[in-house]
């Protein structure tokens, strides 16, 4: 990103980069939040939540598997105890058309297990106790020594977040349940003026609250990300 005047930025993609960046040709992009500003330079693209630019970076951010695991230790006893912080998603891949977001939003859901598989999401909050990142250097043999054991405890962890997904698409179906009743009362509320076309909608409005509940109730936990936190006397700190 290159500072091209005040509200005005130049994109670039690295060349280092694998795939391209949706939005960015490989001559760049001169970009602005500025309405102002785009309006008087065609050559200029106008970034907002719709652009190819915002919504595909969030679709990378999103969907990449980079970043989706990270190792540090805290200032805690007994040394070498392990915890394990895995954050889960629970979705559906129903149509947007019935807009499920509404009821059920994709809001993460924590989940920290201990080393004797107990949950501890309540009790312990990562940032409460500063976590330091681990050298480059160590990373790997700490990960190796640790996979066999993370493992069972992801799997823990997956057996917490389900029990969690079962309360929040109850939450949710509630939900849809009240928005649907509400909509079918007003149907219903036109129909009794004799409109011709109401019942046809009324039909609609019914169908489409049965095909929200199944998808709602399809929803499961996806494991989004992992991060491993190792109790140290006296954790590294990362350099400033």
């Amino acid at each position: 990103v290159e500072d091209l005047a005040p509200g005005l930025w130049r994109l670039v993609v690295d060349e280092t980069s694998e795939e391209p960046f949706p939005g960015i040709g490989p001559e760049g992009a001169t970009a602005t939040f500025d309405r102002e500003i785009a309006c008087r330079r065609e050559d200029v693209e106008f970034l907002t939540w719709d652009h190819p630019i915002a919504s595909g970076a969030l679709d990378r951010l999103l969907s990449s598997p980079a970043g989706t695991l990270a190792l540090g230790t805290f200032a805690g006893e007994p040394a070498g105890e392990a915890i394990v912080e895995a954050f889960f998603v629970i979705e559906t891949s129903a149509p947007a058309r019935l807009g499920l977001g509404r009821f059920l939003p994709s809001a993460p859901v924590r989940v920290a297990i201990d080393r004797s598989r107990g949950d501890c999401t309540a009790s312990f909050r990562s940032r409460e106790h500063a976590p330091r990142d681990v050298p480059p250097a160590l990373a790997g043999e700490v990960l190796a020594r640790l996979r066999p054991q993370v493992e069972e405890m992801v799997e823990a962890a997956r057996s917490v977040a389900e029990a969690s997904a079962d309360r929040l698409v109850a939450e949710a179906s509630g939900r849809a349940k009240t928005h649907f009743a509400a909509e079918r009362a007003r149907v219903e509320t036109l129909v009794a003026i004799d409109d011709p076309g109401r019942p046809a909608l009324l039909a609609a409005v019914g169908r489409m609250a049965d095909e929200a509940e199944q998808w709602i109730r399809s929803a499961r936990p996806r494991l989004d990300s992992v991060r491993i936190l190792v109790a140290s006397d006296a954790a590294p700190r990362s350099r400033e």
